[in-house]
């Protein structure tokens, strides 16, 4: 599964190369990473999610393309009234993102740095950025793709961006997408920005007016605090990675990776149900790049 995680994030580069040098989009690549993730989803679906942290290495627009993708995916399945836009949709956020690599120029050297207000406002030009080069190379995609590419940065109360839509200008898939994209680029460190914990997360989301808190509340009861993929520190001294939640939402199966009494071992033990009890109580969430993992 790993591999196959990967295989989408590898397909990333190989469609960005194809609109960086204008040669016919590769909609065959778009869709078979979208169809993985897809079946991904549905063949294993507590493995899938722990999994994701696999492409950790990954440059950030890709790691955070994918995870959305991945997530996205993981809830519109589950929803007869979305699952019929389930495909169009995970491929819109595999290329969403893409026209910020698209914009990288002396003036703006990297996407994985402390920008300047300048640089920032440079990037809001993304969306307009891909659209070009997707009329360049002639494709054209469906209403649905088109939608997530168009209004993924737009927000409720008209503070987004490109168009300033605004309520009901904007769909229930965009406003889930909204929703599963903020959260990941909260709980994920970026640009010399400390990553936020899931709790904190949702806070700072449900208290800003650009998102739907309904979306908001469905996103919290399928992931919880305690996420799968997620890190967390035990009143032992343990780190773990969670593998699998129980139905109040509290880790029941984790790999134990490192015991912070001996910094510099390391450890690889799967514990699950009443053993966990072994490394004591679950205290939090923590940020993997603090620890080097």
């Amino acid at each position: 599964m790993a591999h196959a995680i990967k295989e989408v994030a590898r397909q990333q580069h190989i469609i960005l190369h194809y609109l960086k040098n204008e040669r016919p989009f590769p909609e065959d690549i778009l869709y078979d990473g979208a169809d993985s993730l897809l079946h991904l989803v549905e063949s294993d679906r507590h493995q899938f999610l722990y999994t994701l942290r696999y492409i950790g290495d990954e440059v950030t627009w890709v790691r955070h393309s994918v995870r959305v993708a991945a997530l996205l995916g993981d809830i519109l399945l589950p929803q007869p009234g979305l699952i019929g836009d389930a495909r169009e949709a995970v491929a819109g956020i595999l290329l969403h993102a893409m026209g910020k690599p698209l914009l990288v120029n002396e003036q703006l050297p990297t996407l994985d740095t402390n920008l300047r207000s300048s640089q920032k406002e440079r990037l809001k030009h993304h969306v307009r950025a891909l659209r070009q080069q997707l009329h360049r190379v002639g494709w054209h995609p469906g209403p649905v793709l088109s939608c997530i590419i168009d209004d993924i940065n737009e927000r409720l109360d008209g503070s987004g961006y490109p168009a300033g839509k605004a309520g009901e200008a904007l769909s229930k898939l965009v406003r889930t997408a909204s929703v599963i994209k903020i959260v990941d680029t909260l709980t994920h460190a970026r640009n010399g920005r400390p990553a936020l914990s899931p709790l904190d997360a949702y806070r700072w989301v449900y208290g800003n007016k650009g998102y739907d808190r309904q979306c908001l509340n469905r996103y919290v009861r399928r992931y919880g605090l305690y996420p799968i993929g997620s890190l967390v520190k035990y009143s032992g001294g343990f780190l773990a990675w969670v593998m699998r939640l129980d139905r109040e939402g509290s880790p029941d199966q984790v790999r134990v990776v490192k015991n912070l009494a001996f910094l510099d071992s390391k450890l690889d033990t799967i514990l699950a149900d009443k053993d966990i009890q072994q490394i004591g109580k679950l205290e939090a969430v923590v940020d993997p790049a603090n620890f080097q993992l």
